[in-house]
């Protein structure tokens, strides 16, 4: 009787440890495939960062030339043009975009926004936009080009975002961002 109780309690350990290894071996793939989104996630990110930047670019270079031509052309075209370049102000500042850079950032970070509103409640949108940007690590000409801004304008908004932020000057933005 002993001896069938002692086979039956290995038999029952040896089934528990194989329960535990296949347990343990459906968590390694379990993460293996939330990595793998996690990167996929992380790749659509930079796909639509990408794709707005070289709209931004289209939209900058074509405005650049039709506010040539209107300076060369006759009265009949300027109005239409300037009808051309207004539309392409207005679509710098879409918020569908944004939308989308929004959602596919949160995919990725995800409670970033909620966290960086609480370190600071005086942020503005255009604040959370730059935070966000700096924070997928892209250059500064690439983020004044999405923010319809020049260089200048994007130091000036690094530099009150700083102090709303209560960064010293040495410290360096976009690492304090990394960190968050």
């Amino acid at each position: 009787m002993k001896i069938k109780d002692q086979k039956a309690l290995a038999r029952q350990k040896e089934a528990q440890h194989e329960l535990v290894q296949l347990e343990l071996k459906n968590r390694a793939l379990e993460d293996e495939r939330l990595k793998q989104q996690l990167e996929t996630k992380d790749r659509e990110l930079s796909t639509h960062t990408l794709n707005l930047i070289r709209n931004n670019q289209l939209l900058e270079h074509l405005r650049g030339t039709l506010q040539a031509m209107v300076k060369e052309e006759k009265r009949d075209q300027k109005k239409q043009m300037q009808q051309i370049i207004l539309q392409i102000n207005e679509s710098f500042n879409h918020e569908q975009h944004w939308k989308e850079f929004t959602t596919a950032f949160e995919q990725v970070h995800q409670s970033f926004f909620d966290s960086i509103k609480k370190y600071s409640s005086e942020l503005t949108s255009a604040d959370i936009r730059l935070i966000a940007l700096l924070r997928i690590n892209l250059p500064s000409t690439d983020i004044a080009t999405l923010l319809g801004i020049s260089t200048d304008s994007l130091r000036v908004s690094r530099y009150r975002l700083r102090k709303k932020l209560n960064i010293e000057q040495g410290e360096n933005l976009t690492a304090f961002i990394q960190a968050l």
